[in-house]
């Protein structure tokens, strides 16, 4: 049964989005314009973050022949593989922006890949050790003034975006610490300092503000939580009340389901990418997503592997996905789930992909993040378009 001719519906095993919207401007100092829906001008590629493009230069019948067009390395992974990127890539005017493994702000020539500014949010107070993840940046726009707003650590920085350097007038110096700022969270810093041991006991049990109160817990526990933001030692009567107070079971992390060889102790498939049609409620297509070569050397019919990350669902008729832990970007013909194309990437593309056209060309590009799953990190951006 064909599709019709309405973009479908493509639903990967894990796809996390945050959809965020952005007011534009023109640029000062930007390439010939294109038309916005033409670009990927907010994280998911439009308001309603529905990840598909208009876009259909590179169709079915010529993704074979896609090339790296180019590659942009932050070259601030960490070495110790526990540092990601889950940045979804946002372009404006030929210019794209993204956040490193690092949390630094960038901003590249959508076409070359050659980079614009840098900021660095250590540099301006960010704790380096606390910075995490996120999903990527917010262009703004008012008349010819243009921001990039994103987070790091605890701050929300406003960036020129010509330049990278913190707008003045937003918050404090160009940064607004995030927070609770009416107070209805009692913050644990610095917690030691303020309360003992019975006055978080005490709030556990009654909550605060918009904060639950905790009476469920048996008063052991609430009194080993209480040890443990402040920094204290476990009370011993504390110690093993899940297994005194006849729970079944306890949580001791983020723990695998796997069989001896480290592979899921479950029937294959391990990971999958499937197409709903929205209307009737029905799978079109479910194909595995991702691979052991091993195996598959082994003879086993293709597992899928674990994945994350979203897919983009072009008008060219395809279905850009990176996501699997044997990280490679794939490109599936949207009508059946066929593989059509698919590349080697320095490191797990852990992340959305975004499709834009840039002086006439279409191009695709993916943040190679790495550190999930037990693979390394990595720090690069790279993007795919068809040869010249």
């Amino acid at each position: 049964m064909n599709l019709p001719p309405r973009p479908a519906a493509v639903v990967s095993l894990v796809a996390l989005s945050l959809a965020l919207g952005a007011a534009l401007g023109p640029a000062a100092d930007a390439p010939a314009r294109v038309a916005p829906e033409r670009e990927w001008r907010v994280h998911g590629g439009d308001p309603g973050h529905t990840q598909h493009s208009p876009l259909a230069q590179i169709d079915t019948g010529n993704v074979k022949r896609l090339v790296v067009a180019w590659t942009y390395d932050g070259g601030d992974a960490r070495a110790d593989g526990r540092s990601q990127i889950q940045c979804n890539p946002v372009v404006v005017d030929g210019v794209l922006y993204a956040t490193s493994a690092g949390l630094k702000a960038f901003a590249l020539d959508a076409a070359t890949g050659r980079e614009r500014w840098r900021f660095d949010p250590a540099a301006a107070g960010a704790e380096e050790t606390a910075l995490g993840v996120n999903r990527g940046v917010v262009v703004w726009g008012d008349g010819e003034e243009r921001r990039v707003l994103y987070s790091a650590g605890r701050y929300l920085f406003a960036l020129d975006a010509r330049t990278g350097r913190l707008v003045p007038g937003f918050g404090r110096g160009g940064r607004v610490e995030k927070g609770d700022p009416q107070g209805q969270f009692p913050p644990l810093t610095g917690l030691a300092a303020r309360a003992k041991r019975p006055d978080v006991v005490a709030l556990l049990e009654k909550g605060k503000g918009v904060m639950p109160a905790f009476a469920f817990l048996p008063r052991a526990e609430r009194e080993a939580v209480a040890a443990h933001v402040l920094g204290e030692a476990e009370p011993d009567h504390a110690k093993g009340e899940a297994a005194q107070s006849g729970r079944p079971y306890t949580h001791l992390g983020y723990n695998r389901f796997l069989d001896p060889e480290g592979y899921p102790a479950v029937k294959p498939p391990w990971g999958t990418l499937n197409a709903i049609d929205l209307d009737r409620g029905e799978i079109r297509w479910s194909v595995s997503l991702g691979e052991f070569p091993e195996l598959t050397r082994r003879g086993l019919p293709l597992t899928g592997t674990e994945h994350y990350g979203g897919p983009v669902v072009t008008a060219g008729g395809l279905v850009f996905i990176g996501a699997t832990k044997d990280e490679r970007f794939r490109a599936f013909d949207k009508r059946t789930g066929r593989v059509l194309w698919e590349a080697p990437l320095p490191a797990g593309g852990y992340a959305t992909p975004a499709t834009y056209e840039a002086g006439g060309k279409q191009y695709v590009v993916i943040a190679a993040g790495g550190g999930k799953m037990g693979t390394k990190s990595g720090g690069s951006f790279v993007a795919f378009a068809l040869p010249d």
